[in-house]
């Protein structure tokens, strides 16, 4: 039996390690520590590439699932706690219906897209609230929080959304059993669609990317990536 570790930013695999549990050794993705005659797990190894690992707490937030960027390399998309990354109000994605320059239109770079945004500090109250998430020491242990792109948010709806017409997650997960979530209402991405408007998902209303225009308000919910 194998695992994944992080080595250099690639996630390798390497064998697991063998364990004594109750007279036995086992080859297990997991560590165990005996605890007043019982053996207990301390922690787990986790592949943020394996589907299965969806909704497991990892690395500051949720793993939300994966996606192939815009060169071709893959990413764990990892979705914040909404506590930490959801300001709790609906925002504008832009105080104007004009367009951003530079380079917001992408429907897969995320990083890219927030960078231009915040560039521009003031004039686009979701991505400047994104970003002040990176200040000083950052937020839960991280300062690589960003404003999903539309592919991305689109990816979070179908593996995670728990809400009054789709409950994805099963109990037993960490994201279910933290109480996570997201509300059934419309989300921004950080993807610029023309002149006017921005791209959005209704997590209310079937998960499509919809194009909404920048003054309007909706909600926000920060995310980060790891490659894999």
């Amino acid at each position: 039996m194998s695992v994944h570790k992080r080595v250099s930013g690639t996630w390798r695999e390497v064998e697991a390690p063998s364990v004594r549990v109750s007279g036995t050794w086992r080859d297990v993705d997991e560590q165990f520590v005996r605890v007043e005659g019982t053996w207990r797990t301390v922690f787990k190894f986790i592949d943020p590439a394996d589907p299965d690992n969806i909704g497991a707490s990892y690395e500051g937030g949720y793993i939300g699932g994966t996606i192939t960027d815009c060169d071709g390399e893959d990413w764990a998309i990892i979705v914040s706690p909404e506590a930490l990354g959801d300001p709790g109000d609906n925002m504008q994605w832009k105080t104007t219906n004009t367009t951003t320059s530079g380079p917001t239109d992408s429907l897969c770079d995320g990083p890219g897209n927030t960078t231009t945004i915040c560039a521009d500090i003031g004039t686009h109250p979701a991505g400047d609230w994104v970003c002040s998430l990176n200040d000083g020491s950052g937020t839960n242990g991280y300062t690589d929080w960003y404003l999903p792109s539309i592919d991305e948010l689109v990816i979070m709806y179908q593996n995670m959304y728990q809400g009054s017409r789709n409950t994805t997650l099963p109990v037993g997960t960490d994201w279910r059993d933290d109480g996570e979530g997201f509300q059934p209402m419309y989300y921004w991405s950080s993807s610029q669609e023309g002149y006017s408007y921005s791209w959005g998902v209704p997590f209310h209303y079937g998960g499509y990317m919809y194009n909404l225009l920048k003054t309007h308000t909706h909600r926000v919910r920060a995310v980060r990536r790891i490659l894999l």
